[in-house]
């Protein structure tokens, strides 16, 4: 019984300890993922998204949360909230700091303790020295030694006071830096960059080349984004003076590269190759209209992928190709499955055409033998139908001579026989 009690108290305090390092793994990703940038807690943060101080009393269980943190838009339809989470671990951690927040209050630390009153014991009297000579009454033990007079005590020089550190040197601005605090505190879940983050914020790939945004300007804009940018829905940042630095470094580096002015050569001839591809897949599909396909589908993919190389177009125009080859690559892709499908209609046209052949050659087979049998029976039925015609014309005209048939005599008796031989006798004579 005490083994059983001493083991479920080693569980209650394992698993605490666990659901405690989990909310403080939420917590620290709460913070580098700049969560705090859309949502207060305590009072502290922004107020693009809800307040976060009480979350706990919202009814929200983890597995709602952890939903949520995956797929925001999908369990809050027309949440702005990026995905700021890349495993189901993460996001479970992060649930379990946020369903922390006021769920309990914290309870005061407990004063320490007054310091004991110290015990005051009273020192014994000291007995009498005994007369030099005599000796101590026997059972007791000798008087001890007077104390010794103190040493006059030397008070040490204090030591002299240490040397101030040296001021850490200050290092340059890197955009280096500024590039990866730009993705630890979240930006990149409402900026884009080169066709990679979200679209809530404005795209930054040549923010470097804005009129008007210098050093300056991103400096003010970070420490108070609305009051540089009236109606803007981005929070401030606490950043150090270093990390502002590094940021303003990065941003206004972010500018037109030498390729981003014109296709590469082997862009150029995908491109041109793309745009024939779709000339033919064109006419392909009006070729499976014509054979009685339904080619709603085919069309809706055909306008998707010539959008996409029309947007090529006007970046090629305008002397901006940034993003162009994932333009094509994607149409490419259109294409692809646009002549799948296609094959996969001629191939199945071509089924049934192999089908019909042999439905009809089985009916051409089975009309010849139906219609050579339909000859054999009339030509029985003309001759017999002749045969009886014939006999029906016998009948009304007599046998024919030739047709007529000897009939035997019949046979006579012997006496009839001799009778009918012999002779007549002459006729008598009269007298």
């Amino acid at each position: 019984m005490r083994r059983a009690a001493i083991g479920a108290a080693l569980l209650l305090v394992v698993s605490a300890t666990s659901a405690h390092a989990s909310v403080e793994a939420g917590e620290t990703l709460f913070k580098a993922r700049g969560c705090g940038g859309c949502h207060k807690v305590n009072g502290q943060g922004g107020a693009i998204g809800p307040d976060l101080s009480n979350e706990a009393a919202k009814g929200h269980d983890r597995e709602w949360h952890i939903k949520h943190f995956l797929d925001p838009s999908g369990v809050t339809p027309g949440s702005m909230m990026p995905r700021m989470v890349k495993t189901r671990e993460e996001a479970g951690d992060l649930a379990d700091y946020v369903m922390s927040l006021g769920a309990t209050e914290t309870a005061p630390a407990p004063e320490a303790p007054a310091p004991a009153p110290e015990e005051k014991t009273e020192a014994a009297p000291a007995r009498e020295a005994a007369p030099a000579g005599e000796a101590a009454p026997a059972g007791e033990a000798a008087p001890a030694a007077p104390p010794a007079p103190p040493k006059a005590v030397v008070e040490a020089a204090p030591p002299p006071p240490a040397a101030a550190p040296a001021p850490a040197p200050v290092s340059e601005p890197s955009a280096e830096r500024g590039q990866a605090l730009f993705r630890k505190k979240g930006c990149t879940g409402c900026h884009s960059i080169r066709g990679q983050g979200g679209s809530i914020g404005p795209d930054l790939t040549f923010e470097g080349e804005v009129a008007g945004h210098d050093a300056d300007w991103q400096r003010r804009h970070l420490a108070d984004p609305r009051a540089v940018t009236p109606g803007s829905t981005m929070p401030p940042f606490r950043l150090s003076e270093a990390e502002t630095a590094d940021l303003i470094a990065f941003l206004t580096g972010l500018k037109h590269r030498p390729e981003d002015r014109a296709l590469s050569a082997e862009a150029k001839e995908r491109f041109t190759a793309l745009g024939e591809r779709l000339e033919a897949l064109k006419a392909r599909v009006a070729r499976a209209h014509a054979k009685g396909r339904n080619v709603d589908d085919l069309n809706v993919e055909l306008s998707a992928a010539r959008t996409r190389v029309t947007t090529v177009d006007e970046m090629i125009r305008t002397g901006n190709v940034v993003g162009a080859e994932d333009e094509i690559k994607a149409a490419e892709g259109i294409a692809q499955k646009l002549t799948e499908q296609l094959q996969a209609f001629d191939a199945q046209l071509r089924d049934r055409v192999s089908m019909a052949g042999i439905v009809v050659a089985g009916l051409l087979f089975g009309s010849f033998v139906i219609t050579r049998k339909v000859r054999l029976l009339v030509r029985e039925w003309d001759a017999a139908e002749g045969e009886r015609e014939a006999r029906r014309a016998r009948g009304r005209k007599g046998p024919a001579p030739s047709e007529a048939k000897q009939t035997p005599p019949p046979e006579v008796p012997e006496a009839t026989k001799e009778t009918s031989e012999a002779p007549p006798e002459p006729p008598e004579e009269d007298a």
